[in-house]
């Protein structure tokens, strides 16, 4: 009997020790090895057309300079990532202790490569076309202060994962992130000096430091609030996950500062983006100070919903304001007095006709339309959804399923609106996606004062329909913490389309041009419903390693996404299958929040395929 036990012991360690680890290693695949491959593979074909035309090439010392970064800096900074992401997955001996931890995790994978190599994707796509290459150095510096924090936050992950510290696979992250800034802030003085300080104070030392500011607000937060307070956002993340969102904020907010800075500095100074995305940018930033704002006197202040939703709505005016003084956004307007600008330039936007091609026929019609067409499909769907309230709570044995099932519905009436929008009109469905994400966040702001010291009845009322569909990436959220889930959908679907915008290719090449805008759409609306759905009513071979996510369901996913682009008769069907077959693999490999991470990974591959 006691040999019999240490023969199942010894067999079954390594294949607990392989099941723990298969996830994770398919993940890192996905988000790091094939990206990685990728890029080498454009660098060492376009250093190879380069050089057969060797006089150009020597002749344009910029992109000598680019090439030099590429290769020296950037390719060696995300390799020694990867390779220190995958020993840290083979290092991952500790047991987890509670279902939690298993389904969340640290997200140290797409901490590591999600951004930074969305951004190195972009940069080498605007080194292959002429149109953007003035913008190369910019890019550039994206990429440099990004892969250093996905560098300095895989070292202290490793680190304290060597040191055998608990908090690394805990609900606790602060270790973690104490640690990350820490290395980070000695990255980004190391690059410093390796570029030398006689050149100037890069832009991806704004970056860094902004970035830098957000993850010790995140490891400060957690170990100087009280319990009920942490509940308030930074439980909502995993580590990994705010690496993701502190980057994406700290490129939003850089770019702002330095574009007034220069603005303000060169009457002339060039703006690569239009007027509408600088609008949707300042409110975005207006809305993220604003909130921190919040934070802030909500808790030093002790002021009240009203008091703190003011100074959140005046902080974006505010910013709004600043921006169209500008001479690139206030340029052939005559404001007229009293009234704020923001207002005058929205009203002057929507007036604006708009043209559709409709079966050879040219369709006119003025924004207002759009509003119209989005009202209506909300009223519609109203009825609908007070249905499905009442569906989740009629079992609770099955309430679980049912909420899955329930939330993918939110995910349809996504594909509805933003998907006709984003063909008719990409400029209104940018500046839309940005003022839902700011609406979102401040009635998020609202709902968590129902456990503050305000009971009113519009919180009351948010925080019990919130309730009836929150998962288990939302569990908190019950007891006052912040829901993401909504709003990571929002951003999720926007992302590529604003992507699509600051690129800005005028090349009619269809997977660039026509596939990326709608990738958020195209992955979260049907290809995550999709899956969702087959996995709840035919799934019967889970993944390996306690996943919840099955094979059919996966299959599904992928079908479902294929099929739909094969019959509206997309071109080059090799290249957009690999890229959904890879995200359909990171869908289920992946524990961090999907409406955010997949149309990420999404928007690299598709971009890293078009270059």
């Amino acid at each position: 009997m006691k040999a019999t036990n240490n023969k199942h012991g010894v067999d079954s360690m390594p294949r607990n020790y392989i099941d723990k680890i298969s996830m994770p290693v398919l993940e890192w695949i996905c988000v790091a090895a094939i990206p990685l491959y990728l890029c080498n593979t454009i660098i060492v074909r376009w250093r190879t057309e380069t050089l057969q035309s060797t006089t150009h090439y020597e002749d344009n010392m910029f992109l000598q300079s680019i090439f030099s970064n590429i290769s020296q800096s950037i390719l060696v900074i995300l390799g020694v990532t990867a390779l220190l992401s995958i020993i840290a997955i083979f290092g991952m001996t500790n047991k987890i202790n509670n279902q939690k931890q298993q389904l969340r995790g640290n997200g140290f994978v797409i901490g590591s490569h999600l951004i930074p190599i969305m951004y190195f994707a972009l940069l080498l796509l605007y080194c292959q076309n002429a149109d953007t290459l003035q913008y190369t150095n910019s890019g550039l510096q994206h990429v440099m202060y990004s892969s250093c924090g996905g560098l300095a936050f895989i070292i202290s992950y490793i680190w304290l994962q060597r040191k055998g510290n608990e908090n690394v696979e805990s609900e606790n992250h602060a270790a973690v992130m104490q640690l990350c800034w820490k290395v980070y802030l000695v990255l980004l003085l190391c690059y410093q000096v390796y570029r030398e300080f006689t050149r100037g104070f890069p832009s991806c030392m704004l970056f860094g430091i902004i970035h830098i500011s957000m993850i010790g607000c995140y490891s400060t937060a957690v170990l100087n609030t009280r319990l009920d307070d942490q509940k308030q956002w930074q439980n909502a993340f995993t580590c990994g996950e705010w690496m993701v969102v502190s980057n994406l904020t700290a490129s939003v907010i850089g770019d702002f500062m330095l574009h007034h800075y220069y603005s303000s500095l060169y009457d002339d100074y060039p703006d690569r983006f239009s007027a509408h995305t600088r609008i949707a940018q300042a409110g975005l930033v207006g809305c993220f100070v604003g909130v921190a704002y919040c934070q802030v006197t909500s808790r030093i202040l002790h002021q009240g919903i009203i008091g703190s939703l003011a100074g959140v709505v005046g902080i974006v005016i505010g910013f709004l304001e600043m921006t169209l003084g500008l001479p690139s956004t206030s340029q052939n307007n005559n404001w007229m007095p009293l009234i704020p600008r923001s207002i005058q330039w929205l009203l002057k936007f929507l007036s604006n006709e708009v043209r559709v091609e409709i079966g050879g026929s040219v369709v006119h019609f003025q924004r207002y339309a759009i509003l119209g067409y989005w009202g209506l499909v909300l009223i519609a769907s109203t009825p609908l959804t007070m249905k499905l309230c009442k569906w989740v709570e009629a079992d609770e044995a099955m309430k679980k399923r049912r909420v899955v099932l329930a939330r993918k519905f939110f995910h349809f009436v996504a594909v509805i609106l933003f998907t006709p929008i984003t063909w008719i009109d990409s400029d209104m469905m940018a500046l839309s996606y940005a003022i839902a994400t700011t609406l979102l966040m401040i009635l998020e702001i609202v709902r968590c004062y129902s456990f503050g010291e305000e009971h009113g009845s519009i919180s009351l009322s948010l925080n019990s329909f919130y309730t009836i569909f929150l998962d288990e990436k939302d569990s908190l959220a019950a007891d006052g913490g912040l829901a993401i889930t909504h709003i990571t959908l929002i951003v999720g679907c926007a992302m590529p389309l604003w992507v699509t915008q600051i690129v800005n290719v005028t090349d009619e090449s269809n997977l660039l041009v026509h596939l990326l805008p709608f990738v958020g759409v195209l992955v979260l609306g049907i290809g995550d419903s999709a899956g969702a759905i087959a996995g709840i009513k035919f799934g019967s071979h889970p993944w390996p390693g306690g996943s919840s996510r099955t094979l059919e369901g996966s299959l599904c996913m992928f079908v479902s996404m294929f099929a739909l682009l094969y019959f509206v008769g997309f071109d080059d069907l090799f290249k957009v299958g690999t890229v959904l077959a890879i995200v359909t693999l990171f869908e289920a490999s992946t524990s961090q929040i999907d409406n955010l991470c997949l149309p990420l990974a999404g928007t690299s591959l598709v971009v890293l395929f078009a270059a």
